[in-house]
Order: structure tokens, then C-alpha cells, then sequence
């Protein structure tokens, strides 16, 4: 309609303004209603299409040039009953049901996607977890199951790569604690036997008390193999089980294992400090003994000239030697505190779940183990 007016605007610019039920046409400001008035008078230059409230009422108000000074200003006073209102409105509602139809199904097939990808992802997580979770140092892994996706076939596949290497390593440990223990059980027995035969010789013979020096040399030396040995083979039997505890004297336990060791004190000036409180310690007896006679050894072995302290209760050995040579043993030598002894203090407390800590001091060594 309004296209039309402006056809035959151009060709006579006294063309009456058409005329419609739902739709006012005005080309002067002076024939509009005064709100309608006023807002175009606030910018009289602009087209298109607007939508206002003025005065409680809403209008949809479109804005045609007509030439450089003139516009046709098409006003629509938007009510609930009008045709047009009611035309529009059938329209948008015939419109919007199937886009709004379109989205529900959109909605819910997306929400149906979302459920079933993540289903189909979870579902291979959780059996690889536990096809982990019956994983063991025990067992090697020969067959992997399909997970489904590449990316967790390799994760199982580079675990169980790991796993088969760390039983590996297991069964080596295992099998040179058995070889080991094996190998040292027969010479023990035999110079074990042979220092007795020779000891009630010396006794029957009466031979001169300089030939007991060696003797006593050989045997202390085969106490050492003997506790080397027992460790080996209390490692390896226990291997797989769980621990045995008892009740045990801490202050009897700790003096025997001094005493046992004093030999390698011999020649030495080392004065040994035993605090001990009288108490009882509720854990495994031979644990306790490898343990704390490895460390007490340890120390009596690095040092010559100084001082040995023993610190114990029922919840933390402390042990410190310290070396008061000129000379001392260097700290910083790699075979210093180290060795198979200790070595085997670790695993023992890895074992026992006890905390085992060691650092170096000043001309000597401090260590420390919590059983609780």
C-alpha cells in the first residue's frame, strides 16, 4: 500500500494518503496525535521501523523519504483485538510451533547423545579400572583385554609393560636373596663347626693365648656372615606374608645387641651412651633385631676415636656416632654408612612400615627410625 503512494507520489504530490483500518499514514507532523507528534519532532531525519509506548500505548511506526524534506510516517496503534494484531499474532504462533517443535526434539536428542557417549566412554573406564584393581606383583600380565578406544588399549598396554618389568625385577631380588642365603648357609656351618673343634682344642692342648687372637678374628667374622645370612633368609621367607608381632624387653633387647657387637670396638677409643627406657615394644622381634643391630654395627665399624649414642623408646630409635679423629672418616665417601647392611635396614623398614631416615653430621651419622 505504502508503495503505492509513493509510486504515485511521484507523480503528484497532491495524491490523497491511503486510507486502512489498522494503519495511519501522515506526511505533516500537524495531523498526527500529539504524542506521536512529539516523538517525531525529537528527530524528524530517520527511517525504518520502530516500536514505542507513548502514553500507556504501544505503536509500530515505519518511516518512508518521500524527497529531501518530506516523509511518510506510517503509525500502527497495536491492540489485542485489532485484525492485524490478531493476524500477526496467528501468524508468529503458526511460525513458532514447529520451530519451537524443532528445538524441543533438538533439545532432547542432544541430552540422548551426550548420555550415550558418555555411557559408551565410562563403561571402558570403569572395566579398566578394574582390570587394575586385579593387578598384582604376583601374577605377570600375558592377556589385555579391548577397552574399546586406541587411546586406553595403549594405556593398558604400556602399564602392564610396567608391571611385567617391575615382577621382573621382583623375582631378581628374590632370587639373589635365596642364592645368596644359600650360598653363605654352608661355609657358616662349616667354619662354625671347625671354630668350636679348634676352641676345645686350644682348651685340651693348652696352647699359647697368642693363637686365640686369629681365632677370634675368624670367629667374629663368621658371626657377621651368620647376621648377613639370617637377614637374607628372613627376607626371602617373609617375602609374601604379613609380619608376626610380640612383646618384647626394649633395654635387655638393645644391651644384648651391643654386647654381640662390641668385638668391632677392639683397639678402639669409643665410648658407647645406651638411653633406654624400661618398657615393653609390641612389633616383629627379628625385624627389630636385623634392624637395630645393623645400624649399632654400622656405627661401631666408622668409628675409631669418639662417642656412640643410643637413644631408645617404644616409638623412635635415635643413633648417632661421631668421630673425633684429626682424621675422621669422610662423610662424603660413597661407602660410608652404605652397604648391603643398610641396605637391607631399608627394605626391612620399607616392610614394616616404619619411617627410616639418615643423614650425615660432622665426623659422623645420625639415624633415625619411628615405629609408630
Amino acid at each position: 500500500m505504502s508503495e503505492n503512494y509513493l509510486a504515485e507520489y511521484q507523480l503528484d504530490r497532491a495524491s490523497p494518503l491511503p486510507k486502512d483500518a489498522d494503519f495511519l499514514f501522515y506526511t505533516e507532523a500537524e495531523k498526527m496525535p500529539q504524542d506521536l507528534a512529539l516523538y517525531i519532532s525529537k528527530d524528524t531525519s530517520w527511517t525504518g521501523f520502530r516500536s514505542i509506548k507513548l502514553s500507556e500505548r504501544i505503536y509500530l511506526i515505519g518511516r518512508k523519504k518521500l524527497n529531501v524534506d518530506d516523509f511518510l510516517t506510517i503509525a500502527y496503534l497495536k491492540t489485542d483485538d485489532s485484525e492485524l494484531s490478531m493476524s500477526v499474532n496467528s501468524y508468529l504462533n503458526e511460525a513458532f510451533e514447529p520451530i519451537l517443535w524443532a528445538v524441543i526434539v533438538t533439545f532432547v536428542l542432544s541430552i540422548f547423545m551426550i548420555v550415550y557417549m558418555t555411557l559408551k566412554f565410562i563403561r571402558p573406564l570403569r572395566d579398566l579400572n578394574e582390570w587394575t584393581a586385579q593387578l598384582n606383583e604376583n601374577n605377570k600380565i600375558i592377556n589385555i583385554p579391548n577397552f574399546k578406544f586406541e587411546e586406553l588399549n595403549e594405556l593398558a598396554s604400556t602399564l602392564a609393560v610396567s608391571l611385567n618389568e617391575n615382577l621382573r625385577l621382583i623375582e631378581k631380588d628374590k632370587f639373589f636373596l635365596r642364592a645368596a642365603s644359600h650360598e653363605l648357609r654352608t661355609p657358616i656351618s662349616v667354619s662354625s663347626v671347625n671354630i668350636e673343634l679348634m676352641n676345645m682344642y686350644l682348651e685340651v692342648q693348652h696352647v699359647s693365648p697368642k693363637l686365640t687372637v686369629p681365632l677370634l678374628r675368624i670367629e667374629n667374622a663368621v658371626k657377621d656372615m651368620q647376621q648377613l645370612s639370617e637377614t637374607l633368609l628372613w627376607l626371602d621367607h617373609d617375602g609374601g606374608s604379613s609380619i608376626e608381632t610380640t612383646q618384647f624387653d626394649l633395654k635387655s633387647t638393645i644391651h644384648s645387641i651391643v654386647s654381640d657387637s662390641r668385638y668391632l670396638l677392639t683397639n678402639k677409643n669409643v665410648d658407647i651412651a645406651i638411653n633406654c627406657v624400661n618398657a615393653n615394644i609390641t612389633c616383629n622381634f627379628p625385624s627389630f633385631k636385623i634392624v637395630l643391630g645393623n645400624i649399632v654395627r654400622n656405627a661401631m665399624q666408622y668409628t675409631n676415636n669418639g662417642r656412640i649414642e643410643i637413644n631408645l623408646d617404644e616409638r623412635v630409635a635415635l643413633i648417632k656416632n661421631v668421630d673425633a679423629n684429626e682424621t675422621p672418616i669422610s662423610v662424603d665417601n660413597s661407602d660410608y654408612g652404605y652397604g648391603l647392611g643398610l641396605i637391607l635396614v631399608e627394605k626391612i623398614c620399607n616392610k614394616g612400615s616404619w619411617k627410616y631416615s639418615t643423614r650425615n653430621i660432622v665426623g659422623g651419622r645420625e639415624v633415625q627410625i619411628l615405629f609408630k
